[in-house]
C-alpha cells in the first residue's frame, strides 16, 4: 500500500464520514475507501471514525428534540391549570376549548418526548443522520 499524506489521509476521512453521515450503505462506503488505497485495518478505523460522528450528531439532535418537548410539556401543562383556577374563563367556550387543545398538544409533547429518548437509548443504526 502506498503511503498518503495527512492532507489525502484528511480528505478521505471527511468523505468517509459524510458518506456515513446521508446513510451510504457500508460496503460502497468499504469499497470507496479500499479504492483510495488504504488497507483493512485502516478502512476499520475510518468506518469506527465515521460511525462514532454520526452518534455524535444523533445524539446532539436527541438532546435538542427531548429540551423542546420538554419545554413543550411544561407550557401545555401550565395553560389548563390557568383557566382551572378562574373558573370565569373556564366557563366560557373559548376556555373550555382552550383547554382541550393545550390537554392534545401536551399529549403530543409527551408522546414525542418519549418516542425522542426510545431513539436517544436505543441509538439509530441506519439511516442519514442529516435527514428526518
Amino acid at each position: 500500500m502506498a503511503t498518503l499524506s495527512p492532507e489525502k489521509m484528511q480528505v478521505i476521512r471527511d468523505r468517509t464520514i459524510a458518506k456515513v453521515m446521508w446513510g451510504e450503505h457500508e460496503n460502497l462506503t468499504i469499497e470507496f475507501l479500499r479504492e483510495q488505497g488504504l488497507s483493512g485495518e485502516e478502512v476499520g478505523e475510518m468506518m469506527d471514525i465515521a460511525k462514532a460522528e454520526k452518534a455524535k450528531v444523533f445524539r446532539r439532535r436527541a438532546i435538542s428534540k427531548l429540551v423542546a418537548y420538554l419545554i413543550g410539556l411544561i407550557i401545555f401543562a401550565a395553560i389548563p391549570w390557568f383557566y382551572y383556577g378562574r373558573p370565569e374563563l373556564l366557563d366560557s367556550l373559548r376556555g373550555k376549548m382552550v383547554c382541550v387543545i393545550s390537554i392534545v398538544a401536551w399529549t403530543a409533547c409527551l408522546a414525542l418526548f418519549v418516542q425522542a429518548l426510545i431513539g436517544m437509548l436505543k441509538g439509530k443504526n441506519e439511516g442519514a443522520a442529516l435527514t428526518e
